[in-house]
């Protein structure tokens, strides 16, 4: 009776374990995490990174300090503190909150405990995990287009495959001037990292190209947000 009780403990185990953790159509590991506010995220193991494959959608802070929404112009081009918005079309909310530096830079952290806004480094790593910079793109789009229901890349949303399980979606972005530009032709994300000039770097995708690119960017641009696992190995929070 007790080695047939340890046979169940043990299969029960891997049950568990099987289903947290599953690999998709045979492709990357997939898991979840929940925010401070209890947002529920899919995420996707990539070789040595664990990343969120949804966009970021808290409003506070892991203190619980709320995180104010600004959708009017002129009070966001005057922000010097953490905001975010949603791009300004009735099909914005569906892909994710857009956040200036200040949010993503603030101590209070937006990320899950464990996890982080990616350096450029981090999506360095990724994009070479995918043959480099010039071609990833294609790996970490998803393949939605131009006229499947949103969200959805605008045509030709060159090269993209999703075989990453990443699923990279074209939230735009707003602008300084508060001008919301570019819903289904790019996606855009910002990273901790800084320039010589002290500018915060973000990270772009295109539908016309294959190429992970990375600019420097004011602060006071809302652009979306993923989070990357701070340590090594798929985890189910």
């Amino acid at each position: 009776m007790l080695k047939n009780n340890k046979f169940l403990v043990l299969i029960l185990s891997f049950t568990v374990l099987f289903v947290s953790c599953k690999k998709d159509d045979g492709g990357p590991v997939i898991g979840n995490v929940t925010d401070k506010q209890g947002n529920k995220y899919e995420t996707v193991e990539i070789n040595s990174q664990e990343w969120m494959k949804e966009n970021l959608i808290i409003s506070q802070y892991n203190n619980g300090d709320a995180i104010p929404q600004v959708q009017d112009e002129t009070e966001w081009k005057n922000l010097t503190t953490g905001a975010w918005c949603y791009y300004n079309d009735t099909n914005g909310v569906i892909y994710g909150k857009l956040y200036n530096w200040y949010a993503i830079n603030d101590e209070r952290g937006i990320c899950p405990p464990g996890w982080h806004i990616p350096t450029t480094n981090d999506w360095i790593i990724l994009a070479n995990e995918y043959k480099g910079t010039n071609i990833a793109g294609g790996y970490l789009k998803a393949v939605a287009k131009v006229p499947d229901k949103h969200p959805r890349w605008i045509n030709p949303n060159a090269g993209a495959t999703n075989t990453s399980k990443f699923t990279a979606l074209p939230g735009g972005f707003r602008n300084v001037e508060a001008e919301f530009r570019h819903l289904g032709s790019l996606g855009v994300w910002w990273t901790s990292s800084l320039d010589i000039n002290k500018v915060p770097w973000m990270v772009a995708l295109s539908y016309n190209d294959e190429k992970v690119q990375k600019h420097p960017r004011p602060k006071k641009h809302g652009f979306s947000v993923r989070c990357v696992r701070s340590t090594v190995g798929l985890g189910v929070n």
